[in-house]
């Protein structure tokens, strides 16, 4: 008895395939737009929920929800250093841990993938 050739995919690999490409263009676009818009949204979006025009420092304050730029960079600080990407040593300096240096040649690395200024 001959052997059967194969006659293509079944109907089960290609939504598995279809599927799968799905996944993967989601989590790239997610990824995507974390390095794209993560701020720029936020910032786009408190001027949108004023609905009026705003002075610098009253957009500010929307966009921190009241709190200083100094009190949103301590608390983005904290941050990093809960997530040990970065510490701060006695003398006050903020350093990058090693895990710290390889996230941020990978953000970089897909700015540069996905066209991004850096």
């Amino acid at each position: 008895m001959a052997a059967l050739a194969p006659i293509g995919p079944g109907w089960v690999d290609l939504v598995t395939g279809a599927l799968l490409l799905a996944t993967a263009t989601l989590a790239g676009f997610t990824l995507w737009t974390l390095i794209a818009w993560g701020f720029t949204l936020s910032m786009l979006l408190a001027l949108e929920r004023a609905r009026r025009p705003l002075a610098t420092e009253e957009w500010i304050r929307a966009y921190t929800r009241g709190w200083p730029l100094e009190a949103l960079a301590r608390d983005r600080l904290g941050l990093l250093v809960r997530l040990g990407v970065a510490e701060i040593e006695a003398n006050q300096q903020l350093v990058l841990v090693r895990r710290g240096r390889w996230l941020a040649r990978v953000a970089l690395s897909c700015r540069r993938v996905f066209g991004l200024s850096s």
